[in-house]
């Protein structure tokens, strides 16, 4: 019976090693693969849930590729922007906190909402002493951090900070890990809770 209290904390430790390990690879793929085309200044890929953008810049030790990879949360969006439409860049300071830039070759701009406020219904299982489902409603996400608050089946009021997981587990979409800080509203308790949500 101790063993399967202990399984929420060994599923959150390998989370955590697993996005330490990512994060590291991460960085050595990008360095090993940041390669372009000779006729091609910049290129932009759209791949399932990211952006990968590689562009050719002058260093002092001669030209490189630099390559710049944005997840786009499924609460984004990507609008792009013929040269046209450059008034459109004239965004306010929130806009310009909320969205990330990529500039082309062509002069056309695509412009990413990676981060902003959101109304998304989601449900979780979370554990403390007992396992609980919870029906929560995300408020802002940023880049793969989600924030929000719901509530239990067991009346436990709580608010939540999430992670997705679709880069550790390749097979979970839109799903993430996540850890809350809740009141039981027919006690009186304060708990913590963890476990993981799925945005519907």
């Amino acid at each position: 019976m101790k063993f399967f209290k202990l399984i929420p904390y060994l599923i959150i430790a390998f989370l955590l090693i697993r996005i330490v390990y990512l994060n590291k690879q991460n960085t050595i793929l990008i360095d090993k693969t940041a390669t372009l085309e000779e006729n091609l200044k910049n290129k932009t890929v759209i791949y399932k849930d990211k952006i990968i953008y590689k562009e050719r810049v002058d260093t002092v030790s001669g030209k490189e590729v630099k390559q710049e990879t944005v997840y786009i949360p499924i609460d984004g969006k990507i609008e792009i922007l013929t040269p046209s439409e450059q008034e459109k860049l004239n965004l306010n300071i929130l806009d310009k906190a909320f969205n990330h830039i990529i500039k082309q070759e062509d002069g056309s701009v695509i412009l990413i909402k990676n981060k902003g406020f959101t109304l998304a219904p989601e449900v979780a299982a979370l554990y403390s002493d007992k396992l609980e489902l919870g029906l929560q409603v995300k408020v802002f996400y940023w880049d793969r951090y989600n924030l929000g608050a719901g509530i239990t089946n067991n009346s436990v009021l709580y608010g939540y900070a999430s992670r997705n997981i679709s880069d550790i587990l390749n097979f979970t979409k839109n799903t993430a890990a996540q850890v809350s800080l809740g009141k039981d509203l027919e006690n009186g308790d304060t708990k913590f809770l963890f476990g993981v949500s799925v945005r519907l």
